[in-house]
């Protein structure tokens, strides 16, 4: 069966066990992508009722008629309902393709606060950017955006070996478990605050924030946020940023 939508399948069975074992849900347990069913084998010995969402046509054929539920759709595109009513929580856990990783994360976060957790196999470049922590290369919009929401850590990195076809990268898994109160604003105009300053990584935040704010407004709320305006955005925590955001808006 061919492959597609840039999905390497695991496995090595110790592997698919220890993730499952990993996994501590809460609400209704979906797996994203389940592929060959890996990881649904073991969550069928662990759940009487989980729903899996998987978009390929003919690797869907493989979870029909099981006890667990199918949902054959674009997971970009979902909007967390069954039957035309809201899921109230709900847990994920998938061998995430590398392609749309990123995308499926971010779209989890716009509903974070009907997601306690999750357990994902990422790219490991990609994994180490959302563990990252404040002064490190990798610390960036996706470590503040998913941090802010959810405790996260790397929990363990995947030899290529444990994969058919077996990709040229590593692969980590990370889990993360929501905060009771988020460190940061929820919001769009957050968001697109946080991803315009790390346009300019290289800039001072003086700098860095030109699209968000004039210079001079950039600088005062700096200073009133408690960070040099000589400072990096890479150099700030999540504290830091979350005052920072609330100081330039009571200035524009």
């Amino acid at each position: 069966m061919p492959v597609k939508f840039g999905q390497n399948f695991l496995t090595d069975v110790v592997w698919q066990k220890r993730i499952v074992d990993w996994f501590q849900p809460q609400g209704l347990v979906v797996e994203i992508g389940p592929g060959r069913g890996a990881l649904t084998k073991h969550l069928e010995k662990k759940y009487s009722d989980f729903l899996v969402i998987e978009i390929d046509k003919r690797l869907k054929e493989l979870h029909e008629g099981k006890a667990y539920r199918l949902l054959s759709i674009d997971f970009l595109k979902w909007d967390f309902c069954l039957d035309g009513k809201e899921i109230e929580e709900l847990s994920f856990i998938s061998n995430l393709p590398y392609d749309v990783g990123t995308k499926i994360l971010t779209q989890i976060l716009l509903r974070s606060r009907r997601v306690p957790h999750f357990i994902f196999m990422l790219q490991k470049e990609v994994a180490e950017r959302v563990c990252a922590q404040p002064g490190s290369k990798d610390f960036g919009s996706l470590s503040i955006l998913v941090q802010s929401a959810y405790q996260v850590e790397l929990v363990a990195t995947l030899p290529p070996g444990a994969f058919t076809p077996k990709p040229k990268v590593f692969s980590s898994v990370i889990r993360g478990s929501r905060r009771d109160i988020p460190l940061t604003p929820q919001e769009d105009g957050f968001r697109s605050f946080i991803r315009s300053a790390f346009l300019f990584k290289r800039k001072t935040l003086a700098n860095a924030l030109r699209n968000v704010a004039p210079k001079e407004v950039a600088v005062a709320a700096l200073g009133a946020a408690g960070i040099p305006p000589n400072a990096r955005a890479e150099q700030v925590d999540l504290r830091g940023w979350d005052r920072l955001y609330k100081e330039v808006q009571q200035r524009l």
